[in-house]
């Protein structure tokens, strides 16, 4: 496994925008090579921490946003301060929101949700789904909602 900090900034005002961003490449060597997983193709974990748009725009100008991101931990519970531009640039194929059932908050917000499935990626959230597993194998990420 390999961790990359993609940004850990402690000046920004609002304490989101100072969230850390962290991208995870995971492999196993028994995968065959190619396969997503596999010593060649890394899963690629992209966790964005709380940031909110303006700065993760900020981000974006200054550093890119890792290619090919398998599965993308969504900002802020889904709020919709995070923007969307982070989402169009990386593409998950599976995206993760980690959100409480029945916060006042209204997270996750319909524009995120929107979003990434209109970018063809399977939404999975804590409120709907409880715990989450995902797995890899040589048939590729999967994902398991344990309620």
């Amino acid at each position: 496994m390999r961790l990359t900090i993609w940004a850990a900034e402690a000046h920004h005002a609002e304490a989101n925008d100072n969230s850390l961003v962290a991208l995870f490449e995971i492999a196993d060597p028994q995968l065959d090579e190619g396969a997503v997983g596999s010593a060649g193709q890394p899963l690629r974990l992209l966790a964005l921490g709380d940031l909110e748009e303006e700065v993760a725009a900020s981000w974006l100008r200054r550093t890119g946003a890792p290619e090919g991101v398998h599965l993308l931990k969504v900002a802020h519970h889904g709020a919709a301060n995070g923007g969307t531009e982070v989402l169009e640039v990386t593409r998950p194929a599976l995206a993760l929101i980690g959100v409480g059932e029945d916060n006042t908050y209204g997270h996750p917000s319909a524009e995120i949700i929107a979003t990434l499935e209109d970018l063809g990626a399977a939404v999975y959230r804590t409120d709907l789904h409880g715990t989450v597993v995902f797995t890899l194998d040589a048939g590729g990420l999967d994902a398991t909602a344990v309620p």
